[in-house]
């Protein structure tokens, strides 16, 4: 009796111990899929935090560009008289 008892729980302790490692097994592989997700999506995100970098950093090259060109423009107008083509130019006469 007392062996028939030993064997039942060995056994038992048998069958929940394969069903341990075979749940810690599932638990491991699907662990490792969704790493293997989230490295994908890490990756995804840091090409598009690069590529907005850099169309921020072309975006502000682009103003600073236009800046300076619209600053030369004005100081050419306003200090050297440059005209542009269809600039209507107004003279004032000079009384005597």
């Amino acid at each position: 009796m007392e062996k028939k008892k030993f064997t039942r729980i060995v056994k038992l302790v048998s069958i929940l111990s394969a069903c341990v490692v075979f749940a810690l097994t599932l638990v491991a592989v699907v662990q490792f899929f969704q790493i293997s997700a989230a490295n994908k999506k890490k990756s995804n995100i840091k090409n598009q935090l690069t590529y907005i970098a850099q169309e921020k950093y072309d975006i502000e090259t682009a103003i600073s560009e236009q800046k300076r060109a619209s600053n030369a423009e004005r100081y050419a107008r306003e200090k050297l008289g440059y005209i542009n083509d269809g600039d209507i130019i107004y003279e004032v006469e000079k009384s005597a």
